[in-house]
């Protein structure tokens, strides 16, 4: 979805997924947690990329309603 992103490493531990990312040449990192009703993103991103922090929120937001079916 972003060209400019690049999975470096994921593994998951039951409903936890643990990655890293190459964003701009930055390294990104975070996990995922799948619940019964919701999925939980947490994502540490260097100072550099902080600024795009809201626009990577509501993207993740859309993209994820749009692969749920709810838009």
């Amino acid at each position: 979805m972003f060209p400019v992103l690049k999975l470096e490493h994921e593994e998951w531990a039951g409903e936890r997924m643990d990655f890293r990312l190459k964003a701009f040449g930055q390294a990104v990192t975070g996990h995922l947690l799948v619940g019964d009703k919701e999925v939980r993103i947490e994502v540490t991103l260097p100072w550099l990329l902080q600024k795009f922090a809201d626009a990577v929120r509501e993207s993740i937001t859309l993209r994820t309603e749009v692969l749920l079916g709810r838009k």
